[in-house]
């Protein structure tokens, strides 16, 4: 080929993408011009361009073609980058290739795995790190509840003493109310590093436990931290990203974190090969450990806390009435949704494994297989909602979320064979979407001074709402030897958050937190000096 444009830029470690083809001028003049899609360029030289903000850490886009001739041109696009995102940054390494190198008629498309609205690298940077913690307190979180209905055998307790040493663990939040009062005056970075470390820790001297009382002892603890943590990663993304992006985050996060506890289901098997092997899962958390060491060295604080941390918002809302109504109101609502909607989820999540094993008579493969088959596409449901709430909105994609995958899930508990496998896709797919639509809820309504606190109290009451339904559930198992009649009853109270969801809560896709806060300073000119 005789190139006619041939320009040297500087040179930068990182992946290639090379694309070659026949073009008309038109796409010929376009690959000519800087890019404003998923990544925003400026021109460095004729044919050569550089990053103005995007995902990427390093990248340069190179055009070389040869003399225009009958409406057709021979291109050769080069592309040179790396990616902003650490850890789980390889999970879009095609897609970002793919969307890169494209070269059509047309402009380019928006790809459907990114948010509505273009991420910087800072961005894309934090969100790595903290989909790395997610995964972590996934892990940590899950493997108590996965291991719980092979110890009970081992300890020779009842189906009731499971769902009470399940309930009682949750009892460990309490310790977020202190520890987010914390992160509302110190910051974020420090407390989110030190609860995830430590819940490695706590975690895993489950497999030292002589005893269901010390098992569930040691996981309160567990608990208490992960669920800190888990809130405070929500915080820590929704001041971070922008104002199109808060349910793509919390998407990341919940997915980082099934990740985590898909990682224990696969690991389920083990616990099955003796009566002891479950104690095996409880040591892995400390393999995470160098892990959140190097999370620890790059991690900075979030920016609106450091922006509003001189700022005088906690004299503002006393200063305030209508600031305090607000507050009180938002606060009373997302706790009684969040109370009643987990007295359903907890049991029909947590006792699973119990129902699948003594009612169905699965072995601890075949459940391993089950969590599995039937996980993998929540997946596809926290992308699908997270993008849907970014762009309908987050009441409607959740209120029809909740009620068809509360629907689904009672039907799971009522049947059985391949009927109850097909069920339970559609019941996790729709109540993965509920997520990402309702869990950004907490960090969006609630000031940057109050915001941990406010979420504490949230998270505090809705774990009660869990163990009052893990408690209700196992009366009902142990009275009727069978777990359906309760998950049943419980399922009314997902069409009554439904209904709240619809009717009570207040929009807020696309609009910047200090909209929706105005008591906050209005700082978002300032993000960038942080």
């Amino acid at each position: 080929m005789s190139v006619a444009g041939v320009w040297q830029c500087a040179s930068v470690s990182s992946e290639v993408v090379v694309t070659e083809k026949i073009v008309d001028d038109e796409t010929r003049a376009r690959l000519l011009q800087p890019r404003d899609d998923v990544v925003l360029e400026t021109e460095t030289a004729p044919g050569c361009f550089a990053l103005v903000e995007g995902p990427f850490h390093e990248y340069e886009r190179t055009v070389e073609f040869d003399a225009p001739g009958q409406n057709a041109s021979a291109v050769v696009q080069t592309i040179r980058y790396r990616t902003a995102m650490p850890f789980f940054g390889s999970m879009f390494r095609r897609p970002i290739r793919r969307q890169l190198g494209e070269i059509s008629a047309g402009e380019p498309s928006w790809p459907w795995w990114n948010p509505p609205e273009r991420q910087t690298s800072r961005v894309s940077h934090m969100l790595g790190l903290l989909c790395a913690l997610a995964f972590v307190v996934g892990y940590s979180t899950a493997v108590t509840t996965q291991t719980m209905t092979f110890a009970i055998d081992e300890f020779g307790v009842s189906d009731a003493a499971q769902g009470n040493a399940l309930a009682s663990v949750r009892i460990g939040v309490l310790m977020s109310l202190v520890l987010m009062a914390v992160a509302d005056r110190r910051g974020r970075r420090g407390i989110l590093i030190g609860t995830v470390t430590a819940a490695c820790v706590t975690a895993s001297l489950g497999a030292l436990a002589p005893n269901i009382y010390l098992l569930a002892g040691s996981q309160t603890l567990t608990r208490g931290l992960a669920t800190t943590a888990a809130i405070l990663l929500g915080i820590v993304a929704a001041e971070e990203v922008g104002s199109r992006s808060r349910a793509y985050a919390v998407s990341m996060l919940v997915m980082s974190g099934g990740a985590g506890a898909f990682f224990a289901i696969m690991l389920l098997p083990v616990a099955g090969i003796a009566e002891w092997t479950w104690r095996l899962l409880f040591l892995v958390p400390l393999l995470f450990l160098r892990m959140c060491r190097s999370v620890a060295r790059v991690l900075p604080e979030s920016r609106r806390f450091l922006a509003a941390e001189s700022s005088d918002e906690d004299d503002a809302l006393r200063a305030e009435p209508e600031a305090r109504r607000q507050f009180r109101r938002r606060l009373l609502l997302l706790a009684v949704a969040g109370f009643i909607h987990a007295s359903f989820q907890a049991p029909t999540n947590q006792l699973l494994n119990d129902f699948l094993k003594d009612e169905r008579g699965f072995s601890a493969g075949t459940i391993s297989l089950f969590r599995m088959v039937t996980s993998l596409p929540g997946i596809l449901g926290i992308v699908i909602g997270g993008r849907l709430a970014e762009i309908y909105g987050r009441r409607r994609v959740g209120a029809v979320a909740i009620v068809v995958g509360g629907a689904a899930t009672v039907a799971t508990f009522n049947t059985d064979g391949l009927a109850m496998w097909g069920i339970a896709l559609v019941s996790i797919i729709f109540s993965a979407a509920t997520v990402p639509a309702l869990g950004v809820y907490g960090p969006e309504l609630f000031s940057t001074s109050l915001r941990a606190r406010a979420n504490a109290v949230i998270t505090t009451v809705t774990v009660g709402g869990s163990a009052l339904g893990l408690v209700v559930a196992g009366w009902f198992d142990d009275r009727y030897g069978s777990l359906s009649r309760g998950v049943t009853l419980l399922g009314i109270g997902a069409l009554v958050v439904a209904a709240m969801v619809a009717f009570l809560y207040p929009e807020t896709a696309s609009r910047e937190l200090e909209d929706i806060n105005p008591e906050d300073a209005p700082i978002t000119g300032r993000l960038d000096d942080y």
